[in-house]
């Protein structure tokens, strides 16, 4: 996991990074209950920690408007992409952050079907590219 923000609003690049630093930060987050929030949920439980997030959304391009307008900053995924969105974008990773368990991707079988699932799991079944990690 590593902690999203806007170069323009946060001086954060190339910190070394604890869960202490990141709970004293205006922190979004995604909605209890989701799988990746309760990854974070228990890194900072852990270690006694209980920051207030300033915003909560099951939306992840919410919490990716929130960071770039500089009103918060957020923990994501590393190696997702999301700091190549904006050339203010930077995720940088935390010191001993990981998940709980792997995310998967799951799908309804019958209709209605979500259009953007539908993609997703094209994407997710093409082989890779040569030489991509």
């Amino acid at each position: 996991m590593g902690l999203l923000f806007d170069e323009r609003h946060f001086d954060l690049a190339g910190q070394a990074l604890d869960w202490l630093t990141v709970a004293a930060l205006p922190l979004g987050m995604l909605s209890t209950g989701m799988h990746f929030r309760q990854s974070i949920d228990h890194a900072f439980n852990s270690r006694g920690l209980a920051p207030s997030p300033l915003i909560e959304t099951d939306a992840v391009h919410q919490l990716l408007q929130a960071v770039h307008a500089g009103l918060c900053c957020a923990i994501m995924p590393l190696d997702g992409g999301l700091e190549g969105l904006t050339e203010h974008l930077r995720l940088e990773p935390i010191d001993n952050a990981h998940t709980l368990a792997r995310v998967g991707l799951i799908m309804r079988r019958a209709a209605p079907r979500s259009a953007l699932a539908e993609a997703c799991f094209a994407f997710c079944q093409q082989p890779p590219e040569p030489g991509a990690q």
